[in-house]
């Protein structure tokens, strides 16, 4: 009589414990599912398709490359390049995740002139086609004054 209400409760709670839990071991194996044919996917590509999927992140942080190589890109363009600032991006305080990667990001800002809406777009296509993988982050267009500001992000393996 007494102990009825109390053993109901319990074998409740222990029930739906059970279910959550066996709600969650469900989940662990479809992500182990997943893991395992991102695994037998990843085993598929070629080692060339990877030396290419490498050469899209640098292997160290170089400005002088960077320089060099938006140089050669805007000039190739027909365009003027006022300055060029390459720096490293701050590190994330709050990310942890930042923390334990092993890639870098390099942000490197851009002052052009003589630059038309035609001009920038045939840039900001050069740019998304090049190998370098890279994320504008940043445009600032004056067509008046024929003037362009890029924010760009780059990537390198610390």
């Amino acid at each position: 009589f007494f102990i009825t209400p109390k053993y109901t409760a319990i074998t409740a709670s222990a029930n739906t414990e059970e279910e959550k839990k066996m709600k969650e071991l469900e989940d662990l194996k479809a992500y182990l599912d997943r893991l395992r044919r991102y695994r037998e996917e990843y085993n598929q590509i070629s080692s060339l398709d990877k030396e290419r999927i490498d050469s899209m992140i640098a292997g160290e942080y170089l400005s002088e490359n960077a320089f060099i190589d938006m140089e050669k890109l805007i000039a190739s363009r027909g365009l003027i390049l006022n300055s060029i600032d390459v720096s490293s991006a701050p590190e994330s305080q709050n990310s942890e995740t930042n923390k334990k990667s092993n890639v870098g990001e390099a942000v490197i800002r851009l002052n052009i002139t003589g630059v038309d809406y035609g001009g920038l777009k045939d840039l900001l296509t050069i740019i998304e086609g090049s190998m370098r993988l890279m994320d504008v982050k940043l445009i600032n267009f004056s067509p008046s004054k024929s003037f362009a500001e890029l924010q760009i992000s780059t990537y390198y393996l610390k």
